[in-house]
């Protein structure tokens, strides 16, 4: 018998015999220690994924800020704002 994720494993009080009612228990913790191997990938992945996002922006900062101190023409003005615009 499969559970869903929010089902609740099956107390002692229940019409079950005690090979559906192990089963049953097995199974649910099988499920919930999958569920926390999710949460730990997804958790993994996620700062994984913020941690290449943040040294990029890290790197890129200084770049971005030594434009302040440089003129622009008109042409180069404006594709900068179509591309804040645009991004």
């Amino acid at each position: 018998m499969a559970l869903s994720p929010l089902e609740e494993a099956p107390t002692a009080g229940t019409n079950m015999g005690a090979a559906d009612s192990a089963a049953t228990a097995t199974d649910y913790m099988k499920k919930s220690s999958m569920h926390l191997s999710a949460w730990a990938g997804f958790l993994w992945g996620i700062s994984g994924v913020l941690g290449l996002l943040l040294f990029a922006i890290y790197r890129l900062t200084p770049i971005a800020l030594e434009l302040r101190l440089l003129p622009l023409s008109m042409l180069q003005a404006a594709a900068l704002i179509f591309s804040v615009v645009y991004m």
